[in-house]
């Protein structure tokens, strides 16, 4: 396993090609064929260069799905599968495209005694729409992570959720996922170019979008030297990527977000187009006051081992 420091900064090429793209006019998007985008179609440049190294078939997804959903008989599309590419320029990486409890959505966006000041003097308490729409930017799941130190803190850390846990796992059986770092963007956000060097594995990394498209810049120290060897690739809702192998340790970042690209299934969300019952239980018109929430936002969980034993 390499020992790396967190704290180094990034190759000067792979940020002027990150601050590049974090100032791009959105429109050029479609006719910039150095982005690897899967929905548009790889180039032929881009083909002679990758392969597919893996597939998902849509039984498998549906049974994965299920223990994810805890339903027997979920409802999947027949035709339904998940493809993973290897990129020579990045050896290891891959992409792939494939509740009962309260939530901050439970709250009425103008409630203004939920998230108040410790010191009160000093600054004001704000709404749930505040925090939800402006201040929530992250959260983590299960090992917490200490931001100062760039280190886990000792001792058992919190459970990982289950649900999720098992739908990492079943697509991507190599690693354990025991920490994931969850962000939550709005077109605007960046964020910027790292590597995570302070796990205790060498296991891959995963990280799963949804929402608006995110424009995903990685390299390796050994090939950002040359530019050409740093990839740029289209993150659209849905997308997974595992970095693993010698992209493990790679630089990557998100210097740009889509606006106006969520997918319609999702827009509406947390409430339901028609207000339908969800699988839970609930009742989804309770979060009507929460309607096109996701229609401005990229969320992204990064899942990690945090130590090979």
């Amino acid at each position: 396993m390499l020992l790396l420091d967190a704290h180094r900064r990034p190759p000067e090429s792979m940020r002027s090609l990150y601050k590049n793209y974090q100032k791009l006019d959105t429109t050029l998007l479609e006719d910039d064929f150095n982005v690897i985008d899967l929905t548009r179609g790889l180039t032929k440049e881009q083909s002679l260069h990758s392969r597919i190294v893996h597939s998902i078939s849509s039984t498998q997804l549906k049974a994965i799905y299920s223990r994810f959903c805890g339903v027997e008989n979920v409802i999947f599309p027949s035709d339904a599968a998940a493809v993973a590419y290897q990129f020579d320029e990045m050896p290891g990486e891959q992409d792939q495209s494939w509740e009962g409890t309260r939530s901050f959505f439970n709250i009425v966006p103008d409630a203004a005694d939920v998230f108040k000041p410790v010191d009160a003097l000093t600054h004001k308490p704000f709404t749930a729409s505040h925090f939800l729409h402006k201040k929530l930017r992250w959260m983590t799941l299960g090992g917490q992570y200490d931001w100062t130190k760039k280190e886990y803190p000792g001792g058992d850390p919190p459970a990982f959720p289950v649900d999720l846990a098992n739908l990492i796992h079943g697509l991507f059986p190599e690693m354990s996922p025991q920490a994931a770092i969850v962000n939550i963007y709005t077109p605007g956000d960046t964020l910027s170019l790292h590597r995570d060097v302070s796990e205790d594995s060498d296991h891959g990394l995963v990280s799963i979008s949804l929402g608006c498209d995110g424009i995903f810049i990685i390299g390796t120290e050994a090939l950002a030297g040359n530019g050409s060897k740093t990839l740029v690739i289209r993150l659209r809702s849905g997308d997974a990527i595992y970095m693993s192998g010698a992209s493990r340790y790679a630089w990557h970042g998100i210097p740009l977000v889509v606006p106006k690209t969520c997918p319609s299934e999702l827009r509406e969300w947390p409430a339901h187009p028609n207000g339908i019952d969800t699988a839970d239980g609930r009742n989804s018109a309770e979060f009507n006051h929460w309607r096109d929430w996701m229609s401005s936002k990229r969320i992204n969980i990064n899942v990690r081992q945090m130590a090979n034993s």
